[in-house]
């Protein structure tokens, strides 16, 4: 059974996939395989897995892959393949979902490059409405070094004067901030106040009172 299941599937994975019925039935057909039956329909997917991000079924397939598989290897390398696609999938209705079920259900250590590829453009993320839920996310899972971290990069950022003006950012900066013990936060609102410096308007001030509360 599992053979024939296989060689049924094997081949035609992008062409089922892309169709929202015959991708049903692939979900399904995949569940009935164990970790040896599964190995050449993982790697057909992982060939393809930059076109299948471009089409909504292609990420259910993706998601389901997400759910279903238990391989650490296999984990991995879709860590590694989500990381390449970070840009594309991130500010997408059905990118981040995909982003946020991964962090949802994969342990932190497998999920931590994808987390650092996030804040390297934390920035940039953090003020767009899909892409913010994700670094929002990111966050909740991070330790406190990590966070110190961070904050430290963002708040000496060159556009800083325009994060605080976002609404999705200015999110982000509290849930940074309330991640950290009382003295590191405070060295971190020493620091973007710094780098507010010279360009402080009342709704700036008005933001940073509210940090420090």
């Amino acid at each position: 059974e599992q053979e024939i299941i296989k060689q049924c599937i094997k081949g035609k994975v992008y062409e089922l996939s892309m169709d929202k019925q015959s991708n049903f039935v692939l979900q399904k057909l995949i569940l009935l395989l164990n970790e040896k039956g599964m190995t050449p329909i993982t790697d057909e997917i992982f060939q393809i897995f930059n076109h299948l991000i471009y089409n909504t079924t292609g990420i259910g397939l993706l998601k389901n892959l997400v759910l279903t598989n238990r391989n650490s290897e296999t984990r991995k390398r879709f860590v590694i393949k989500t990381i390449e696609n970070i840009p594309n999938l991130i500010n997408t209705p059905p990118g981040h979902t995909l982003l946020i079920q991964m962090l949802d259900k994969w342990d932190y250590e497998t999920c931590k490059p994808m987390i650092l590829e996030v804040y390297k453009d934390i920035s940039k993320y953090s003020m767009m409405r899909y892409s913010s839920i994700v670094v929002l996310k990111c966050i909740s899972l991070s330790e406190q070094k990590l966070i110190k971290s961070v904050c430290a990069n963002m708040f000496r950022s060159d556009n800083v004067n325009q994060l605080v003006k976002s609404e999705c950012c200015k999110e982000i900066i509290k849930e940074l901030c309330s991640k950290l013990p009382k003295k590191s936060k405070g060295e971190m609102l020493q620091l973007l106040e710094n780098s507010l410096a010279n360009d402080r308007d009342s709704l700036s001030n008005d933001f940073l009172a509210e940090l420090s509360q």
